[in-house]
């Protein structure tokens, strides 16, 4: 797996968490426990740092930066679906961000939102918590209701234990490895 110190700066990982051998974690990252980074998701902390919060997920394909001296803050609970890009923004626990979705710098995205595929989120812009945001530029939708919120709460669930199997499947494997280049 790619986990790399740069910059001065050491990745904090979490031993609970999975992170995909095709993943690179590079620098001031803190993932918290029982995190998620699949194949192929890029999280790069060169000047602040990133902090990824417990039952998280950073699905395929996902890259996630600083922007402008900005960390990235991504709360409990939330996941980033794959493709999405995330440049020093703040996302809120519960809340899920679409595929191939953009949020740039210095945005915030409240507590139990959906921001939908292919949204893009302007620097600096802000959303209250519970609210499906769409568009581009991005905008509020509406509200969610209290049973799609509690389906966000489901779904971080549910890639928080897929993280688990594939962390305990690919441990054995590694350890498989290990004996076989023993001999």
């Amino acid at each position: 797996m790619g986990i790399y110190a740069a910059y001065d700066k050491r990745p904090s990982v979490n031993n609970t968490c999975y992170v995909a051998e095709t993943a690179a974690v590079i620098g001031d990252v803190r993932l918290g426990a029982g995190c998620g980074v699949w194949p192929h998701a890029v999280l790069h902390a060169d000047s602040h740092p990133i902090e990824v919060g417990d039952e998280s997920s950073i699905r395929e394909g996902v890259v996630v930066h600083n922007e402008c001296d900005t960390p990235v803050r991504i709360g409990r609970g939330v996941v980033i679906d794959s493709g999405a890009v995330l440049q020093g923004c703040v996302i809120g626990d519960g809340t899920r961000v679409g595929v191939r979705a953009v949020i740039f710098g210095g945005a915030v995205i409240g507590r139990h939102c959906t921001v939908a595929d292919g949204t893009l989120v302007p620097q600096g812009a802000s959303f209250p918590d519970g609210s499906l945001i769409a568009g581009m530029p991005a905008e509020v939708v509406r509200v969610l209701t209290a049973q799609e919120i509690a389906d966000l709460d489901h779904d971080a669930l549910g890639q928080r234990d897929a993280a688990g199997v594939l962390r305990r499947a690919l441990a054995g494997t590694m350890i498989q490895r290990a004996f076989q280049q023993l001999g």
